[in-house]
């Protein structure tokens, strides 16, 4: 599914972030920040907001805090 929307966001010139691909240093994957297995609970949502914020704002970098690929997120060395 990720493919399938980053293929099309480049057909269209549009960026694609894939946040699920941020280092751990930036979005710690604690279980204490989700209400289940992939759905954020307030106190998650509070800190992604403020690190997407930090993107969009520029303060971050989103190529420096995420992961080129699910690979290299989960330690493969991709």
């Amino acid at each position: 599914m990720t493919d399938m929307v980053a293929e099309i966001a480049s057909k269209n010139g549009v960026d694609y972030w894939d946040f699920t691909l941020v280092k751990d240093e930036y979005f710690t994957p604690q279980a204490g920040l989700f209400s289940d297995s992939t759905h954020l609970n307030m106190y998650g949502a509070r800190l992604f907001t403020t690190l997407f914020a930090r993107v969009v704002r520029g303060d971050l970098s989103y190529n420096n805090i995420c992961c080129r690929s699910a690979d290299e997120k989960l330690g493969d060395g991709s």
